[in-house]
């Protein structure tokens, strides 16, 4: 069995700009989280970015996360993810990197409707990915990762369109 209550009972799975595993050797071409060597510094920046300079993490983070960082919006961002702790913050960061859901997916090739929306930064590595390991599986561009906020009807009406193939 490939998921914890069987994949018998679940209709589709949705992933919105997230990957499907955490390490890998480079997050360029690889659809997951951090790179090994963390060349990048970008899973540094994820986990001690929240606890040595706080105020600069949410700034450059909500920034990166919208289309249009209005100063209102940044604010508005930056006081939701000031509502959880900066050792918790860190910890679901690089908890990220621990995780691999890649068989995962793959069992459910076929077995069930799989949607992945990637950002354009990692688009075509979610489309390659998914070619290789589950064909079937929809892949959606996300203009940033907020879209589903900044745009919302847009994205609720594919959204919906996908609930909808899916429905009993």
């Amino acid at each position: 069995m490939c998921c914890q209550f069987g994949a018998d009972r679940l209709k589709g799975l949705v992933l919105i700009d997230t990957a499907p595993a955490g390490i890998g050797k480079d997050r360029s071409k690889e659809w997951v989280f951090f790179s090994a060597d963390d060349a990048d510094g970008f899973r540094k920046w994820g986990t001690q970015g929240v606890l040595t300079d706080r105020a600069k993490f949410n700034e450059e983070f909500a920034r990166w996360m919208v289309s249009k960082p209005t100063e209102n919006y940044v604010k508005w961002i930056t006081r939701i993810m000031n509502s959880t702790a900066s050792g918790t913050a860190a910890l679901l960061n690089e908890s990220s990197a621990y995780q691999d859901y890649s068989q995962t997916l793959r069992e459910l090739e076929r077995k069930t409707s799989l949607l992945y929306y990637g950002n354009p930064d990692n688009i075509k590595v979610v489309e390659n990915w998914a070619k290789v390991n589950t064909p079937s599986a929809s892949v959606k561009l996300l203009s940033k990762h907020m879209f589903f906020s900044e745009s919302a009807e847009s994205f609720n009406k594919d959204f919906d369109h996908y609930l909808a193939t899916i429905a009993p």
